[in-house]
């Protein structure tokens, strides 16, 4: 007697990637936001690797609410184009070391560290002439009265300003000479974080219909690619948006890092698939496929072993001579990727026109403009931060292409959401009721909209504007 196969418990799949999608987002979120920033900022491989220390593109002030009671520094802070040297007694040859040091200083945030760390009222630089100092110290200082509170001789002042500093050494450009400073330690952009838990609300609602559409129709092609797309662009937003944060955090890079490579050839594989199967996949599709999938694969497995490498070898005291060649590779992979992936845009809005021109039900062609509107109002934005990626490649580094792709991901992130709820994108319809749709959708709109309010007044709060 034949044997019956047990059948494939496709819930229980989609419940189990779809719960891992959900603590990489929040372990990202959490690392991010316990993570400490001193301002600095370099690229990923050294222009001149004879030279030692690494090149500051950029170093940014602390927000004013910080500096309005303690400096930003004490001793000359450097500039873009000095070379950093050390920090917090670490040697910095590369940015691998650089992202080591600098998640090394997460628990300064948050530790009162020992008593000989402690600076009151003097300036660190006289005290640690002969480096009696640990790296990180906590400084203090009483608060600097108003004038009004001044004429009031019998108001006291007890309350202190309290902040951790940073030794740093590096290289003055304009002199050659090595200086030496404290550099104040702060969070991460509360900003920042809380657009990314908003992005993070609205594309897992997407998620969450994409799995119960897979889950009931598993044998459904499009539903299943659908739900590969939706969930591998979370960790490929959320880890792209902070990834010079979670770098030294091999278990937040690698996700990352495979889902950013996914997700263009993912795409293209979604629009093949629907609302229709292209005709290219239906003579020998898998074959075709598997050329398709190529490229990505390749470039999953060199930067696999190039990280890999990288994490395994590093040495913060030793500078290996390998650790540039290795740097200038991964740079170099990355923008060959860049262009496969535009390649890969491009061919999918070919084929998104190709599916609207094909005999399709209305409301499959309102779905499919829709999607299209989105793919070309988000094409400047594409090329633009293409451009940066090139043509600017310190911008890019420095975040300017961070807001395009924001823009990019809302813009198809809204198609998905009006074709799902109005014109019964993976049959949604026959799922969930119109109605039971808009009153989610409605519930987590006014939530991401509560934490976009949250998230200006704390900004207004911080920087000490009156509202």
């Amino acid at each position: 007697m034949t044997q019956l196969r047990e059948p494939i418990p496709y819930k229980l799949i989609v419940g189990l990637f779809s719960a891992a999608a959900a603590i990489y987002c929040i372990s990202v979120i959490y690392y991010v936001s316990t993570s400490a920033d001193l301002g600095i900022r370099c690229l990923v491989n050294k222009e001149q690797p004879e030279s030692s220390g690494i090149l500051i593109r950029q170093f940014e002030l602390p927000a004013d609410h910080l500096t309005r009671l303690l400096p930003s520094s004490f001793g000359p802070a450097p500039v873009a184009g000095d070379h950093l040297l050390e920090l917090n007694d670490q040697p910095i040859h590369s940015f691998a070391s650089f992202s080591k040091a600098l998640a090394g200083l997460r628990s300064a945030l948050s530790e009162d560290g020992s008593f000989d760390s402690r600076v009151e009222e003097a300036n660190p630089l006289d005290i640690d002439r002969y480096a009696s100092l640990p790296g990180v110290i906590k400084y203090s200082s009483l608060e600097r009265q108003n004038p009004e509170q001044e004429e009031n001789t019998s108001e006291s002042r007890t309350k202190r300003a309290e902040a951790r500093y940073v030794r740093v050494k590096y290289r003055s450009a304009s002199t050659g000479a090595e200086e030496l400073c404290w550099l104040m330690l702060r969070p991460q952009s509360t900003l920042e974080i809380v657009l990314s838990i908003i992005w993070s609300l609205l594309e897992f609602s997407v998620l969450a219909l994409a799995a119960l559409a897979y889950s009931t129709r598993p044998n459904d092609h499009a539903a299943r690619v659908f739900y590969l797309l939706s969930l591998l662009t979370i960790p490929a937003f959320v880890g792209g948006y902070h990834w010079w944060v979670i770098s030294a955090n091999p278990l937040l890079t690698f996700p990352f890092a495979i889902s950013a490579i996914l997700v263009p050839v993912v795409t293209l594989h979604f629009f093949l698939s629907y609302p229709r199967r292209h005709p290219i996949l239906k003579q020998n599709g898998s074959g075709r496929l598997l050329l398709i999938y190529l490229p990505p694969a390749i470039m999953i497995t060199l930067v696999s072993i190039l990280l890999s490498i990288g994490y395994l070898r590093f040495n913060p005291q030793v500078p290996l001579q390998s650790d540039d060649l290795l740097m200038t590779s991964l740079r170099y992979s990355i923008d060959i990727y860049i262009m496969i992936s535009v390649v890969y845009y491009g061919i999918s809005m070919a084929v998104m026109f190709a599916n609207m021109r094909a005999n399709l039900q209305t409301a499959e062609q309102m779905q499919m403009r829709w999607i299209i509107g989105a793919a070309c109002l988000a094409l400047p934005l594409v090329l633009y931060t293409v451009y940066l990626a090139y043509a600017d490649r310190v911008g890019m580094a420095l975040g300017r292409g961070r807001i395009p792709m924001i823009i990019v991901s809302l813009l198809f992130l809204g198609a998905y959401a009006i074709g799902i709820i109005r014109y019964r994108l993976m049959l949604i319809d026959q799922i969930l009721s119109r109605r039971m749709l808009y009153l989610c959708t409605s519930q987590l709109i006014t939530l991401a909209y509560s934490l976009l309010i949250a998230a200006g007044a704390l900004w207004t709060v911080y920087r000490g504007i009156s509202i």
